[in-house]
């Protein structure tokens, strides 16, 4: 991303306005804030299917974001997200996604799932990088708020 690695780590970060940009994301509210972790409550509409669940983040900024969950419909939910410095003063972005769900019947809708997060979701947060910090070198990018 030709974004700062700051810039990209604080919109991932901004969990609360994924409904904004993200299909499927219909609710992201931080319910508790301790440091440098969070406590998310998230429901996600994954097709016809409408999963409600609290997630646990873990933020070391600007390096790394884990979100965890093994509460509601999965056994096991994990997005790794992994910033470093990249080629003239941008960053590379990783993330990683696993999903594990607590019944067969709800596997489909993890499978929505994980495709909504892996399919475009660069494509999201580089447009809304775009939206919210404009072309690099347009001059100083406003931060999101906390």
């Amino acid at each position: 991303m030709p974004w700062t690695v700051e810039q990209m780590f604080d919109l991932v970060a901004d969990i609360e306005r994924y409904h904004e940009f993200l299909p499927g994301w219909s609710q992201a509210r931080i319910t508790q804030r301790q440091g440098t972790s969070l406590t998310v409550r998230q429901a996600i509409m994954a097709g016809p299917v409408r999963l409600e669940f609290e997630s646990y983040a873990e933020l070391q900024r600007p390096v790394r974001l884990c979100v965890r969950s093994s509460g509601g419909p999965f056994r096991r939910f994990v997005i790794d997200w992994r910033f470093r410095p990249g080629p003239r003063q941008g960053c590379v972005v990783r993330q990683a996604a696993s999903i594990e769900m607590r019944s067969l019947l709800l596997e489909l809708a993890g499978e929505r799932l994980l495709d909504l997060m892996t399919r475009d979701i660069f494509r999201r947060f580089h447009d809304r990088a775009l939206l919210l910090y404009g072309h690099p070198g347009d001059g100083p990018a406003p931060r999101l708020p906390p």
